[in-house]
């Protein structure tokens, strides 16, 4: 009999066990579906044979009173890591078979919300609906930019993109992180 009685407790168990895996399948993939990966965008020049490309260099500043940023290095960086990684050796600009140019744009965005003032909307009371109202708010957008240019023509034959929201308060080690991540998405659809 004991052995009957858990033979059938465990029958009991085993469904519910299978529920729970169930539920949190689901929840992994409501979860992972609302995360979202910044969205590439690129554009190249119709007809280049990008197999011939072995060198690169980075385009420097003409400007002899400009500085870098620590962001700029951080870019750099980043674009060299990946790039090498790659296969492309980095070289002078005057024998480097394509240059690269990156740059920064930040631009600010405003999104208008609307709340309501929720007193009086209980069930059974039919109160004053309150105050409702309109607030703006305004976040940082920043995009990254990186063109490769053919030396010889002068001429961009490739352009890579991504924007996403600009955090406050990070870290130097996640803002390294942040900009390799925009890098490494942009230069993974590098032909």
């Amino acid at each position: 009999m004991a052995v009957s009685l858990c033979y059938s407790i465990n029958f009991r168990r085993e469904p519910v066990k299978h529920y729970i895996q169930l539920i949190l399948m689901a929840l992994v993939v409501m979860i992972s579906a609302c995360s979202s990966t910044p969205r590439v965008n690129y554009d190249k020049k119709a007809n280049f044979s990008f197999d011939q490309l072995k060198s690169y260099a980075i385009l420097q500043s003409k400007d002899k009173d400009a500085f870098l940023t620590l962001d700029d290095n951080r870019a750099i960086n980043a674009i060299k890591t990946i790039l090498n990684q790659k296969g492309y050796e980095e070289t002078s600009e005057d024998k480097a078979d394509f240059i690269v140019s990156y740059q920064v744009v930040n631009d600010k965005k405003y999104r208008m919300d609307t709340y309501y003032d929720p007193w009086g909307y209980r069930p059974f009371w039919y109160g004053y609906g309150g105050y409702g109202g309109n607030y703006l708010r305004e976040y940082q957008v920043g995009t990254l930019i990186i063109d490769l240019i053919d030396p010889k023509a002068k001429e961009v034959i490739w352009r890579g993109s991504t924007s996403s929201r600009v955090k406050k308060n990070l870290t130097p080690v996640e803002r390294a992180s942040r900009i390799q991540d925009a890098v490494s998405l942009i230069l993974k659809v590098l032909p």
